[in-house]
């Protein structure tokens, strides 16, 4: 039989027997720090302690008492070139493999990077970042549209949080809510900010986004972006919300600029204007 590669989602809870069996199984785990700590060094008595760092993971190429070789990841949502190198070398040589990932793994999540290298899978989700922020503040999360923020695509995802009702953020190492709080000082916008999610110090706060930017978080973390804490936005038919204009368009009212008499310029022109110009997030 295949060797395959196991992504099984933790999100705090115990998992089901059949990721259990397939951690006992393997002979390499990845995963980040805290679900190693809990599930791989903890459970199986796998080694990750003096390990070297290369290419964003720290990896052990021993094992202690027969447990599993490891690799530590350091922003455990992103499988770097070494770590997909050796769960591929791993699955050639007939030995299975276990990446543990937070929440559900095809979401924004490490089972891109291991489809994109056909690399043979079993996929144990659990509940999303996402869902786990909304139902905590009992909110549908269908509307919602979600930004990740890492990397070179930090300012967009602000820029979608100051343009859109209700974003869900989630957040990397040097992008999290204290930055994204700092970029939408000055919006009317509610954070909602769930820190070391899934963890045994797991917390949920609502703040401004001064007092967001001002506080340190414990990661990992998870954002919703809010305009509106108390509304609800309407049943629709596509997640993400509505990608059409609102009934009453997306241009504000003549009246809601202010100009000299006569010397302001018409709807159509201002809408040339911004189709002209064509902003992006």
């Amino acid at each position: 039989m295949t060797a395959t590669v196991t992504v099984i989602g933790v999100d705090g809870d115990d998992l089901p027997a059949t990721a259990l069996k397939a951690l006992a199984d393997a002979r390499l785990v990845v995963g980040g720090r805290s679900v190693l700590s809990r599930w791989a060094a903890a459970t199986l008595g796998a080694r990750s302690d003096g390990a070297a760092r290369s290419g964003g993971s720290s990896v052990d190429g021993s094992s202690r008492g027969g447990g599993p070789r490891t690799i530590e990841l350091t922003v455990p949502a992103e499988l770097p070139g070494a770590a997909l190198d050796a769960l591929a070398a791993s699955v050639e040589a007939g030995e299975p493999a276990v990446v543990l990932a937070s929440g559900d793994p095809g979401y924004f999540g490490v089972l891109r990077a291991l489809r994109e290298r056909s690399v043979p899978t079993v996929c144990w989700p659990a509940v999303s970042y996402l869902q786990r922020i909304a139902a905590m503040i009992q909110r549908p999360w269908d509307d919602i549209t979600v930004v990740a923020m890492r990397g070179r695509a930090f300012r967009k995802a602000v820029n979608v949080c100051r343009a859109r009702p209700a974003v869900g953020a989630l957040t990397a190492p040097g992008a999290g809510p204290a930055e994204l709080g700092a970029g939408l000082v000055g919006w009317r916008r509610t954070l909602v900010v769930v820190q070391d999610v899934g963890g045994p110090h797991e917390e949920l706060s609502i703040v401004d986004p001064a007092e967001a930017a001002a506080r340190a978080w414990r990661e990992p973390t998870i954002v919703l972006s809010l305009a509106d804490l108390d509304r609800v936005g309407p049943a629709g038919w596509l997640a993400g919300g509505e990608p059409v204009p609102p009934a009453d368009g997306w241009a504000l009212g003549q009246d809601a600029f202010t100009h000299r008499e006569g010397m302001g310029g018409s709807p159509e022109l201002r809408a040339l204007a911004l189709a002209r110009l064509a902003p992006r997030p």
